[in-house]
């Protein structure tokens, strides 16, 4: 829908004339919204869901969106939330395990920013995340170079034994 004045309007006066009452139905809102036939195929598609009360259904709905690609954890913007709840933790922690390392000390660095203010302590005391893997994500997003470690060099290293008889 364009994003008229005349649109803008009636979306006002429809959330105006909206009274909450009972429980928070997210999961079909949900898959009602991702049910919506697209327009055009080129554009993005933002889907915003605003709530008064608490979701039972946290992990779920997070779920149904990570699994139709609707859902990128970092791009998740919550509001007026004076502390996490366990699932919700429980889901960035499942998020983070399933990325590649670059893009997770990305991921944790922009979620210690958000709900940590900026403490890889506080992070790393919640989350379980190394304060070190944090910090370097902190500093590659501060200056924009990535680093790219090379596992495979790290340990011991083999050596070549020669006996001679």
């Amino acid at each position: 829908m364009p994003a008229t004045q005349e649109n803008v309007q009636k979306a006002i006066q429809v959330i105006d004339n909206q009274r909450g009452g009972g429980g928070t139905e997210l999961l079909p809102a949900m898959q009602r919204a991702l049910a919506l036939p697209r327009s055009d195929k080129e554009l993005s598609r933002s889907v915003i869901f605003v709530t008064d009360g608490f979701v039972s259904v946290e992990k779920e709905a997070f779920d149904l969106g990570l699994r139709q690609k609707i859902i990128y954890p970092k791009f998740i913007y919550l509001c007026g939330m004076e502390e996490m709840s366990i699932e919700l933790k429980k889901s960035f922690k499942s998020a983070l395990q399933k990325m590649g390392i670059v893009e997770r000390r990305a991921y944790a660095a922009e979620l210690c920013d958000t709900y940590y203010g900026c403490s890889a302590r506080k992070m790393e005391r919640e989350f379980g995340c190394s304060r070190q893997m944090i910090e370097k994500g902190q500093g590659e997003q501060r200056t924009g170079i990535l680093c790219h470690d090379r596992l495979k060099d790290r340990g011991r290293k083999k050596k070549n034994t020669i006996i001679l008889v």
